[in-house]
């Protein structure tokens, strides 16, 4: 005779493990899914902090550039550059006073050895990476016997103008010439992203009697825009100051 009841007992035992079986199985898809979660969660933060590594080098990669400049006078009778600190002479209206070539290294001493002036000069701004985007700055500052104080951030020709009628400052691209042919100082209409102001030259204005009897003369690297702060005034660390002493006073 066919046990109904011991039956029933059975197809609910089996129901039971059943429903734990399914319970166990959906326990664990739903632990493997948020593993999974973690686990692209985890990704995407390390993409994004490879993506921000990507962009803080390609920061640094933007700022490279030339990260030497000294200013020389130039021995054209034998060759030798030198390292320029102070310079004394006595101003004479209307008469040059000295002429300073902006190099981008800080030795004393180094001669040309025959090359000219375009290939001894890219000897060293080339030597480094991003040397494409520096340019050559400069800042002429000095005191009027007045007590006004004359302080100049040079980055085109038309900027020496602001003191002109005391001092003249003449500046020459030197390398964007045929070399060994006679060339006058940079206009502004001459300016192109190419200009680069190498050399600059100082010569006593028309009122240089109502000038103290110093003058400081900055030579400055620059790459962007971002090294200027909002006034126009050159923030960044590479730079080099000569000073130019009046021995007539």
């Amino acid at each position: 005779m066919y046990n109904f009841s011991k039956s029933k007992k059975i197809l609910f035992a089996i129901m039971a493990v059943s429903s734990l079986t399914f319970a166990a199985c959906s326990q664990k898809n739903s632990s493997d899914e948020n593993v999974t979660s973690n686990q692209a969660q985890t990704e995407y933060e390390s993409k994004s902090s490879g993506t921000q590594a990507v962009q803080q080098e390609t920061t640094k990669e933007q700022i490279k550039g030339v990260n030497k400049i000294a200013l020389y006078i130039d021995h054209k009778d034998t060759g030798i550059h030198e390292l320029a600190d102070t310079y004394s002479s006595a101003w004479v209206k209307g008469k040059d006073i000295i002429s300073f070539d902006a190099f981008g290294c800080d030795e004393k001493t180094f001669s040309s050895n025959g090359m000219n002036f375009k290939k001894l000069w890219e000897s060293y701004w080339t030597q480094y990476e991003g040397y494409e985007n520096s340019k050559i700055g400069y800042i002429v500052s000095f005191k009027l016997k007045s007590g006004e104080e004359i302080n100049t951030t040079i980055k085109n020709p038309d900027d020496v103008f602001v003191y002109r009628n005391y001092l003249e400052n003449y500046l020459y691209d030197d390398i964007n010439q045929v070399q060994g042919e006679w060339y006058s100082h940079l206009l502004q209409s001459e300016v192109t992203d190419k200009t680069r102001m190498t050399s600059i030259k100082f010569t006593a204005g028309q009122d240089i009697d109502k000038v103290g009897d110093t003058i400081k003369l900055t030579a400055f690297v620059y790459n962007s825009d971002d090294d200027f702060d909002a006034s126009g005034n050159y923030k960044g660390n590479v730079s080099y100051t000569v000073t130019i002493k009046n021995t007539a006073q």
